[in-house]
């Protein structure tokens, strides 16, 4: 009988062990899959320029252009949709998943966004969708990229 509780014991001390590893792993990778969008977008003037470009305007941009940030978006919004089912499994930390959450309020909140996620929201989960459309509100006015600082400033 001790036996079987010590084996019992040991195996739940390695379930945990492996869930927390789990959960780690998903940090990790989510947070690499994030860097290398973030690098591929930011690393020369005319990616950095194409995506501004998109979250403002993407619908007065040339066909060409749109496909480029299509590109992009949909890298992020696929990245964040991962992130937001892992999360609904337990497998992100609650911090964690706040930061991902207030990124994608952030980037939600922008018309060029909202214009392309028109076009493309029928490629993403239901419960993704819904949650994202949550911060397309007219109330969410962005400013990741220093809107209101250069209004405030002219």
């Amino acid at each position: 009988g001790v036996a079987v509780i010590a084996s019992l014991i040991y195996l739940a001390i390695q379930v945990r062990d492996s869930a927390r590893e789990q959960r780690a792993l998903s940090l990790r990778e989510a947070t690499r899959e994030f860097g290398t969008l973030i690098r591929t977008v930011g690393e020369n003037d005319e990616k950095a320029c194409l995506w501004l470009d998109g979250v403002h305007e993407f619908e007065s941009m040339s066909p060409s252009q749109r496909f480029r940030f299509n590109v992009a978006a949909t890298y992020l919004f696929r990245h964040f949709e991962q992130i937001y089912y892992q999360n609904r499994q337990g497998r992100v930390d609650g911090e964690f998943w706040d930061g991902f959450q207030n990124q994608i309020h952030d980037i939600a909140g922008y018309r060029g966004v909202q214009a392309w996620w028109v076009t493309r929201c029928h490629w993403f989960g239901d419960s993704f969708r819904s949650f994202v459309e949550l911060h397309m509100s007219p109330e969410n006015r962005p400013s990741i990229y220093g809107e209101e600082q250069s209004a405030q400033a002219g």
